[in-house]
């Protein structure tokens, strides 16, 4: 709780500190070393954020969050293939993990995988259809792939979940 404290509060120094104090007494433990990469994540120190997620990633290869939150680590690094590769892992983990095919589709979108993006969007829509995120994937995908009828409707879905109502295709006066 203290550390949760610590970081609410912006002092991310201190909680970072207590958590290498605690992994200094576990070295071993995966879920330390995720906590650390992920408050490491949050307060922008990425390479250091990344080695420790590396490493609860490697203590226990079945936290397929670690390697989710290693993957959104190493694409904010501009590492998208490696990136690909850590959600990939995060799947292989944990199949139903939405936000990780979410993450995969976002990434390969970036890298010119649009079939591939595609396809994990529809996984992800297919799991969770209102996932916002996917949606606006989809949308643009579809759009860059040439078919702008499939990206206007799901334009509109998004548009419907994130403001409550699709804008429409004509104005009333």
């Amino acid at each position: 709780v203290c550390i949760e404290v610590l970081a609410a509060s912006g002092d991310f120094a201190s909680a970072a500190a207590l958590y290498r104090s605690l992994i200094e007494c576990q070295p071993d433990s995966a879920l330390l070393h995720f906590y650390l990469g992920s408050l490491l994540a949050r307060a922008g120190a990425l390479d250091e954020a990344a080695q420790s997620l590396r490493s609860a990633a490697r203590l226990n290869p079945g936290l397929a969050e670690a390697h989710n939150n290693l993957g959104n680590v190493l694409k904010l690094q501009g590492h998208q293939d490696q990136a690909a590769s850590a959600y990939r892992a995060a799947l292989v983990a944990k199949p139903d993990l939405v936000e990780a095919r979410a993450n995969l589709g976002s990434v390969l979108e970036q890298t010119g995988d649009l079939t591939a993006a595609e396809a994990s969007y529809r996984a992800v829509l297919a799991q969770s259809p209102d996932h916002l995120g996917a949606h606006r994937g989809l949308a643009t995908v579809l759009l860059e792939q040439g078919h702008p009828d499939e990206a206007l409707a799901a334009f509109r879905r998004h548009a419907e979940l994130a403001f409550g109502d699709a804008p429409s295709s004509s104005s009333s006066s």
